[in-house]
Order: C-alpha cells, then structure tokens, then sequence
C-alpha cells in the first residue's frame, strides 16, 4: 500500500512530463498493435481448417513454345479423376466461380446479395464448416440446388425456416434455385469466398454440357486434394503421368505444341505464400516497428531527461536504505503504471477508431482482436515495457548517494542524443515512404491506358433478353446530355480470358491471346482507340467473320509468319470462336495497345475483340459531361425500361479510382503513422532540448553577458540537433527507398523516384525538426542573463 501510495502521489510530479509520456505511448501503441493484429490476422489465413497441412491446391502446368506457366485453375474432370485415379488421395474437390455480388428474387420478391460457386458434394469434406440445416451430399447432387450461409438464411427468417424455399437470380431469368442446406459463414480469414454454393449437377445448365468432366480446355475450376497422412505430392509422380496418358490426348496435344502436368500447392501458402501479400506484410512489420520502437524510445528519452530533476529523490532513498534492486522495482512500478494507463487509453482509441481502421485496413476489429491475436499482442506488450523500464532503472539505480548533499550534474546526454537518432529516423523513413506511396497512387490513377474513359459510365445488362437490351440502347441515346452508346462483353479495366491462336492448315497453337469477345457499333471510338492499321469493323452487319487486333498481337503472330506487309487482311483460327481448322476469322485492323486490368493486375497478352450487332453484357454511355444530374437521369430512364432489375450505372473514371483503393488505404495508413511518428519525435525533441536549456542556463547567461546575441545562442542549440539530425534522415531516406521499392515490385509501371525527391523530404523533416528546436531554444536565449546565473 505504501508503495501504491508513493506510485499515485508521484504520478504528476513536476518533472517527469507524465502527459506527455502518456500521450506519446498509448498512440504508438495503438498503431504498432493494430499493424501486429493485422499482420497476424493474414499469417492466419486457412488456419481454422482441420488438416489443413494434407490439403493442396491442384496447380495447371502448361508448357508451350512461348514457355512454361502455373495456374491455379484446372478442367472439371481433373479433381475427381484424381480421386479415382490415384489412392493417396482421400478426398477431392473442385467449384468454380458462377456469380458475384448477385442479386436474388425470393417467391415474395424480397432480394438478398450473395457471391455464389459451383460445388461438388466433397466441398464439406475437404473444407469443413458446421451444417445447420439440411444434408450436404444430396443437396450438392440434385440439380439447381443450393446450400446457403447462416448469414443469408438468417435475413430470411432462420436457418429451420429456409429450406425449401428458392431464389431465383435476377442476371438469370428463369434460373430457379432450391434451397437444400444451411452452412455456417465462412470466417474472413480464408482466401475462400462465397455465400451460396450451387450444386455441380447444376454446371450443364448454367454452364455447358461436360464443363464439370472434360479435361482439356475450360480451365475454370479451382480444385483441391487432401492426401492420406504421411502422403508427400513428391510421391504421386508415378500416378499422374499414368493419369495423364489415361485421360489426356497427349499425341494430339504435342502436335499443337502443348504440353499439360500437373503440380500441388499447400493450403498454407495460397495466400501467406503469395507475393504481394509477403511484401505487404513485411512492410506493415517494419511500419509497427518503427511506430512501437518511435514511441518507447520517446518515453526512453523523456524518463532519461527528468535525471536532473529525480536524482535527489533517488538519492534520498538510498540514504534511507533503499537498494539498487528497490530503485529498479520502483522504476518498474512506475513503467508498469504508465503501461496499463497507455494499454486503456489505446483500447479507447482502438474502439473510437474503428471504422477508420475497417477502411484502411479492410479487416475488422473482431478479425483482427481474437483469443489466438492476444499471444503475440501480448508478447509485443511485454517487450515494450521491458525495454521502457530496464534502461531508465538501470541509470536510476546507479546515481550516487552523495546526490543528496549537492547538486547533481547530468551527464547522460549521448544517451538521449542516441534516442533521439533514431526517432529521426523513423520519422525521416516515413515522411519519404509517404511521399513515394503517394506519388505512386497519384501516377496510377492519373495514367494514361491506352483509351479515354473520361465522360463515360457503364452498367451490366446481364440477365436482360437481347430485345430489351436493344430498347435499352435506343431510349438512353436519347438523352441530351448522351453523345453515343454502345455495348461489349468486357470491361477493359477487368481481366479477360484467353483463347489460342493458329495459322491457316497448322494445328499448332502459337500464343495465347486476351479475348474481349463482342463490342457494339462505335466502341473503339467511344473509348478512343485508335486503329493504327486497316480499318474498323463493318457494323451493322448480323454476321461478321472479322476480328481486330492489338499492336502487340503483330510482334507475337511476326514470330511465326511473314507479317512485313502488315497483319491486315490474314486469316487465323482463334479457339473457342473457330469451330474448326478451316474456320477462320479475317483481321481487318489494327488498334493501339490498351491496358487490360490495372497497373498492379496488368494482363500483358495482346488482345483481340470481335463485332455483333446484338447487344452485350454491358452498356457503355459516353457523356457530353459526366454530372451527378445526367448519371440520375440515366438512371432513372433505366429503372423505367427495367423496372425487376437493380440499376447500378458506374463511372469509370470513378471506378478506375476505386481499383487503387487498396494503394490508396496504404498510403493513408502511412499517413496517419507518419504523422504520429512525427508528432512523438518532435515531443522527444522538445522535451531533449526543454532538457538542454535547464542543463546549460550559466553557460547561455555567459555568453550573453559576453556579447552573444539570440541568433548565436540559438546556434548553439540548432548544432548539437543538426549533427544528428541530417545523417538520420538520410538513414531515414535509405530505408524507406528499400521498403518502397520492394511495394512498387507488384506494380507493371512505377513513377519515377528521382534523387530530388529523396532530398526535398530529407529537407522539410530536417526543417520541421529545425524550427521546433529554433521555437523552443528563442525563450532560453531572451532570458535575463541575472536571473540564470541566480538560479545557478
């Protein structure tokens, strides 16, 4: 009790800057745990399931003459064909993707969301989740049967109350879907992600006919093993290749030059394994540990300052008997008090902040905080403090006795100028990481693809009968403010799938191109493309044998043909499209590159598209100018011709935004430790040189009894901070350039980071930190120089 007692009366002496040790503790550690939680949150993904270390991902490998490529995609009949073929492997599984964010019509016309699968009846068996309503293996039997989550089931009056009862999707007219099942969410730690699983019964009227069993072609379907214990995917060589000749065509599939295997990929690595996600971990790591390491050396530095001024209290006690080990139990009592007040305080700005950190984060706080996240968090808790109180008790512990019968002169200043380096540091290494992340977002959103989306907007007509799409066409291009329409099957800011080409009487597939399918009348020039070669399609024509491709579709086609005179006017077969060898499309023209997809998720195959007069899935409008007013009334038109389907008509210019949201959120996460780190720094500083002034007073009263002017004394000051100051910002600027650029490595195009860039920040932060000191040291060096040596 006495100690609680001497703990609380203690707690705001004059001198310890108890306010600001708080202040500067609990933001960082707010922060630095949120980016560990974060961290540990994606380390954890697929975790949850049992025997996840037997479960694999099938992996597609195709070797062709352009070379060897992985993918994470396989036909339908492969993941059964293993199961059947090989006895190593316990159970397989395969879905594939059908429809996202769709929106369903129940029988009283209520509409609910779901992103929705293609399942066989072993998806429970290798992904377990709890049933709670229906029977797994027959629903997933039964043709346009489906299981739905709990979360769906429970806006529909409850999970016992759901079965039987169907869904009709609204992009699907006439699709009737069962409801057989109920299955607990999926938790969002899993790269898996769907609400509603169709049966795979279903796949040959959704879908086409044998798209759930052939074997080549259709690579649409994401497949899974789990192995027997002890089962290594080294050992099932033997198996596949007889697999392979069993099932696969492998003579007619060398004659195209094709050659298919395939491999396994551990559960555990479909994400954690991933590139960019490693890159991103790792630099959220280093940003929680620049925020923690920032906060406890400030707290450091802040407890070292207040030497001076707590020597005599820690020398008094000695005198009455106290120890070395009582001094470092009294400084650990003292941390561990400032520890549990800065640990409230952040769980308060944690719960204040949440939907700031859902925002930057993408990832929620019950995510993020669970039973197995407060062992590390914990962990990270125990070495801060450690450190926050070891230093300061050791150098508590060691002041002399005879403190108590004189003034005590601090020598410990290497010490904070230590600190303080690297607090420059860290606030040097984000001010630059700041400034290169922000450039990078601003170049992405800025860039020029290739074709102009400014003033345009677009809007899927999925699920919409070919009559009515054309109504549509009609009565939109109508309104004043509208310029042109038209429709296409792809959007180019998204990815395409892809298709092979040959040449005329070879069945050698050449290169694999990007297929944008059909587009309507005007489309090159409503997205200003320009043809660069021949000439633009023939519109309005019912059936057209022509195809346009992409400048990059001559390099590839020139490696395997005589193209000097041009590619115009040659005739190819393009698979999917070309029913047969003598079925040949003729290129008539040739237009610029264009990006397909994003900076970060550029598809870099060469493209080609193809004309139909029938209206596609997705209307394109381009706008005289593109206001709130002329997008509402579009809208409103659209509502009115469509009046059972949910109207969403996009910007692109919006949209293309938004495929950066995720640039966008880092930078801003950047920000917002940027700014804290910076804001603790300078709270170190001021308290060092606060420090300083007190340490030095009759040697400033001196100099100015000598003649030294206020500039001069503030030289002094400006000096001592600048020689430390200048090499940590560089350090500062050097890490941050490795930190970047290891970001920038999943970006196709980067801004340019010039030696200028890294200089203008290393300049402001030695400005800011310049100033601050300049501001402090002014009221040292206009004090009465009578008054200084006084009080000395």
């Amino acid at each position: 009790m006495d100690q609680l007692r001497i703990l609380f009366r203690s707690f705001f002496r004059r001198g310890k800057s108890q306010v600001i040790k708080i202040i500067s503790l609990s933001v960082g550690l707010t922060l630095g745990l949120v980016l560990v939680a974060k961290v540990y949150f994606e380390q954890s993904y697929n975790d949850f399931f049992p025997d996840k270390e037997r479960i694999y991902l099938l992996m597609s490998n195709y070797s062709t003459s352009e070379g060897a490529k992985a993918f994470g995609e396989t036909p339908g009949g492969v993941a059964p064909g293993m199961k059947a073929e090989l006895s190593e492997v316990e159970v397989a599984t395969r879905y594939t993707d059908l429809l996202e964010e769709a929106v369903f019509v129940t029988s009283d016309k209520k509409k609910y969301y779901g992103d929705v699968i293609i399942g066989d009846s072993c998806l429970f068996d290798v992904f377990p989740l709890p049933i709670l309503a229906g029977n797994v293996k027959e629903t997933l039997s039964r043709p346009m049967y489906v299981m739905i989550s709990d979360e769906i089931a429970e806006k529909m009056g409850g999970a016992a109350n759901v079965v039987g009862q169907t869904l009709e999707p609204e992009v699907m007219p006439g699709a009737v879907f069962t409801i057989g099942g109920v299955f607990e969410k999926l938790p969002n730690n899993t790269h898996l992600k769907y609400d509603i699983v169709l049966s795979m019964a279903s796949a040959d009227y959704v879908l086409w006919e044998g798209s759930s069993t052939n074997w080549v072609g259709s690579e649409r379907y994401m497949a899974y093993v789990k192995l027997y214990p002890g089962i290594k995917p080294e050992s099932l060589g033997e198996g596949i290749d007889a697999m392979r000749e069993k099932y696969l065509p492998l003579k007619e599939l060398e004659k195209t030059g094709l050659i298919i295997n395939y491999d396994f990929k551990p559960l555990s690595e479909i994400h954690t394994g991933n590139e960019n996600t490693k890159r991103m971990m790792l630099i959220f790591s280093v940003l929680a540990i620049a925020l923690l390491f920032t906060a406890v050396m400030n707290y450091v530095l802040i407890v070292i300052s207040s030497l001076v001024n707590r020597s005599k209290e820690m020398a008094v006690n000695k005198c009455y008997g106290a120890s070395e080990k009582n001094i470092y139990l009294r400084m650990l009592s003292e941390t561990g008090v400032d520890m549990v007040i800065s640990l409230i305080i952040a769980v308060l700005l944690i719960l204040f902040f949440r939907g700031t950190i859902l925002s930057l984060l993408n990832t929620t706080l019950n995510d993020l905080f669970t039973i197995k996240s407060l062992f590390p968090l914990l962990f990270v808790c125990i070495i801060v403090f450690g450190i926050a109180a070891v230093i300061p008790g050791y150098l508590y512990a060691h002041i002399p006795v005879a403190v108590a019968f004189r003034k005590f002169s601090e020598n410990k200043r290497y010490w904070k100028l230590g600190l303080l380096f690297i607090q420059f540091i860290a606030a040097g290494f984000f001010v630059t990481l700041l400034v290169i992340v922000g450039k990078q977002y601003h170049f992405m959103v800025n860039d020029d693809p290739g074709y102009h989306y400014e003033n345009v907007a677009y809007c899927s007509l999925t699920g919409i009968e070919p009559e009515l799409r054309q109504k549509v066409l009609d009565e939109v291009s109508r309104i004043p403010e509208i310029t042109q329409v038209t429709t296409c099957d792809n959007l180019l800011i998204d990815g395409a799938s892809g298709n092979n080409i040959r040449l005329p009487d070879d069945d050698r597939d050449f290169f694999n191109i990007a297929d944008l399918y059909s587009v309507g009348n005007g489309y090159l020039e409503i997205m200003g493309i320009p043809v660069i070669e021949g000439r633009n399609f023939i519109e309005n024509t019912p059936s057209s044998k022509e195809v346009m491709v992409s400048r990059s579709f001559i390099d590839k086609l020139s490696k395997y043909t005589d193209c000097s005179d041009g590619v115009t006017g040659k005739a190819i077969y393009i698979s999917e499209h070309s029913q047969g060898l003598s079925d040949l499309y003729t290129i008539c023209g040739v237009y610029e590159e264009v990006r397909l997809g994003t900076i970060g998720a550029q598809d870099a195959r060469p493209t080609v598209m193809f004309y139909n007069q029938k209206p596609s899935d997705y209307l394109l409008v381009k706008y005289n100018r593109q206001t709130p007013e002329a997008l509402r009334m579009t809208v409103d038109l659209l509502q009115e011709i469509l009046p059972d389907k949910e109207i969403i008509l996009h910007s692109y210019s919006a949209e293309m935004i938004n495929r950066y949201s995720d640039s966008a959120n880092f930078r801003n996460s950047v920000l917002v430790a940027g700014i804290v780190t910076l804001i603790i720094s300078l709270m170190g500083l001021i308290g060092y040189t606060n420090d300083e002034m007190n340490r030095r007073k009759k040697e400033t009263a001196i100099r100015k009894v000598n003649g030294a002017t206020t500039m001069d004394i503030q030289r002094l000051f400006l000096k001592n901070i600048n020689n430390i100051a200048l090499p940590a910002i560089v350090v500062g600027c050097v890490i941050a350039y490795q930190v970047a650029n290891s970001w920038l490595k999943r970006f196709a195009d980067k801004a340019d980071l010039g030696v200028f860039l890294f200089v203008g920040c290393a300049l402001v932060v030695l400005f800011i930190i310049l100033s601050a000191v300049s501001i402090r040291s002014y009221h040292a060096a206009n004090e009465n120089p009578a008054e200084s040596v006084k009080s000395e």
